[in-house]
Formats: C-alpha cells, sequence, structure tokens
C-alpha cells in the first residue's frame, strides 16, 4: 500500500492554476509598465535603453536563457561517468 502523503502540487488543476496565476501576473506587470505611455507615472532609468517598453521583460528572459544554456554547457564539463567513484 502506499503510504505517500499527497501534496498541493499532486493534482493537475492545481498546476494549472499555478500557471494561469503566473500568466496573470506577466500580464499585469507588462500593462503596469504600459501604463508609462499613458503618463501616469514616469521611469527614471540609468541608462536610455532603460525606458523602452518591455525591456526588463525582455532582459529577464534573455537572462534567463542564458543561466540555462550555461548550465547544460557546464554539466558536460563536470560530469562524470557512473562508476567514477568505483
Amino acid at each position: 500500500m502506499n503510504n505517500e502523503k499527497k501534496t498541493w502540487f499532486d493534482n493537475g488543476k492545481n498546476i494549472d492554476k499555478l500557471a494561469w496565476g503566473t500568466y496573470a501576473v506577466a500580464i499585469v506587470l507588462v500593462l503596469w509598465d504600459a501604463l508609462e505611455f499613458v503618463h501616469l507615472y514616469h521611469k527614471h532609468g540609468h541608462f536610455d535603453i532603460e525606458n523602452v517598453f518591455g525591456f526588463y521583460g525582455i532582459y529577464g528572459a534573455i537572462a534567463y536563457a542564458f543561466i540555462v544554456l550555461a548550465g547544460f554547457l557546464f554539466r558536460k564539463v563536470i560530469k562524470r561517468g557512473e562508476d567514477y567513484y568505483d
């Protein structure tokens, strides 16, 4: 008999809720960035490129992709065979 306790993440509907919540937060943040165009607030970036619409989202996506790809390359460098410690 399986005595493992079920967690919140074991239910697929909860994973869907988590994904939709993430999408909702992303949409709200993009809309918040769009408010600058209707002059409800003004960005004060240190560099001019920081004032471009969606800059931080694009920068974050590129940084995330770089970290993931660097991890794949780093794994190839430090990976050892199955019998390395034998």
